[in-house]
């Protein structure tokens, strides 16, 4: 089969792509398949979980020695791996990889307004103690791909792939 950038990027974000690309050696072929993009979603989904809260993070010294050895990305990648979360996110920043497009790219694929329905049915059915339509009501949703987050501040929702 055979795609183009412009096909894949109706369905996914550009990181998704520019990091799946990473993950092959420039001197090799790019092999593009679905479960590569998704495996390479799912990574970037991880990381950008378990980095949000770092400010001004630094690479550490593996990862910018299999960038200086040929400019080595899937020795770079797998360090990163193995990275401490502020290693990880000076890696993904020193790559360029921020998490907005991703999640712009994810909310564009929805309805807000209906979700922003749903949560409000949940808030009033849990005010009501009905607990069970507001696991219902969050189930549902999670079934779609949306999972929701109640924090002090309310309700916050993002959409996994």
């Amino acid at each position: 089969n055979f795609f183009t950038i412009r096909d894949l990027l109706a369905d996914w974000p550009g990181e998704v792509l520019r990091f799946n690309m990473l993950r092959s050696h420039y001197r090799q072929p790019i092999d593009f398949t679905l479960d590569g993009l998704r495996e390479s979603w799912k990574t970037l989904e991880r990381w950008y979980e378990t980095t949000e809260p770092l400010v001004d993070p630094a690479p550490d010294a593996d990862f910018l020695a299999a960038l200086r050895d040929d400019l080595n990305t899937p020795a770079a990648i797998a360090s990163l791996h193995q990275a401490e979360p502020l290693a990880l996110a000076g890696g993904l920043g020193f790559l360029g990889f921020s998490n907005v497009q991703m999640k712009i790219a994810a909310k564009a694929k929805v309805d807000e307004v209906a979700i922003a329905d749903a949560i409000a049915a949940r808030k009033a059915a849990r005010a009501a103690k009905n607990f069970a339509e507001s696991d219902r009501i969050r189930d549902d949703l999670l079934a779609k791909g949306i999972v929701l987050k109640d924090g002090p501040s309310g309700t916050t929702w993002e959409v996994k792939k």
